[in-house]
């Protein structure tokens, strides 16, 4: 019965949420961001990327 009721308390969000434009596309941008730390390495080719951003005499060329 409780996951029921969870359902339904989802659905009832859910159709609530929808009718809100600004969080819907909070929405859209969470699910993009999210998307862009999944497929990071695809996005970005440099492939030293994770290593020099912490390496500090990198920054120190170019600030």
């Amino acid at each position: 019965m409780r996951f029921k009721e969870a359902k339904d308390t989802f659905s009832e969000f859910w159709s609530e949420f929808r009718k809100v434009k600004y969080g819907m596309v909070g929405l859209v941008m969470f699910v993009l961001f999210l998307l862009m730390v999944i497929f990071e390495s695809v996005l970005i080719p440099f492939p030293e990327t994770g290593r020099r951003w912490r390496d500090i005499t990198y920054w120190e060329d170019n600030p």
